[in-house]
């Protein structure tokens, strides 16, 4: 008997993979680190916003729309982004001086260069470029990780040894 394969989309959608595991028992955990990441990031994206030169607003739908959008798109259930403080002076040091003073422009310019760096992501995802930091899960010089330093009094046996399973 054939598998029956997924619909192409499901590649592309990670709740769907791990939605299929999850159990009713998590819920109850889950809400409360929910509601623990939203007491933490309500003031902080608020902050951050101030930070940024922002209205307070523009903080909370950061956060949110940045949660909501690696939620969809994803593929970490344990991961929790948003705006940081560094981020946060970069535009308003940034902004600040292409608005020339104005509120509402400051305001727009954020907001293009938000869904700019929104834009780049999503292109990103979209053409898999997470395999360039693929190499991260070797050792720098190409030996995998798995090897270990067994015979401390010969150092060079285990380095041969490892050089044996380079990438």
């Amino acid at each position: 008997m054939k598998q029956q394969r997924a619909p192409i989309w499901f590649r592309h959608f990670p709740p769907v993979r791990w939605l299929a595991d999850y159990r009713f028992e998590w819920l109850p955990s889950d809400v409360i680190a929910g509601a623990t990441l939203a007491a933490y990031a309500i003031p902080v994206s608020l902050a951050y916003a101030a930070l940024a030169g922002l209205p307070p607003q523009a903080g909370i739908y950061g956060y949110l729309l940045g949660g909501l959008g690696y939620a969809f798109l994803g593929s970490s259930r344990q991961l929790a982004i948003g705006p940081t403080s560094a981020i946060s002076l970069m535009i308003a040091g940034t902004v600040a001086a292409m608005a020339d003073g104005d509120p509402l422009r400051y305001g727009q310019i954020a907001s293009l260069a938000a869904g700019m760096v929104a834009l780049l992501c999503l292109i990103a995802w979209l053409l898999r470029l997470s395999m360039l930091t693929a190499h991260q899960r070797q050792h720098p010089r190409g030996i995998q990780s798995r090897c270990r330093i067994d015979d401390r009094n010969d150092p060079g046996a285990e380095l041969a040894r490892c050089s044996r399973r380079r990438a």
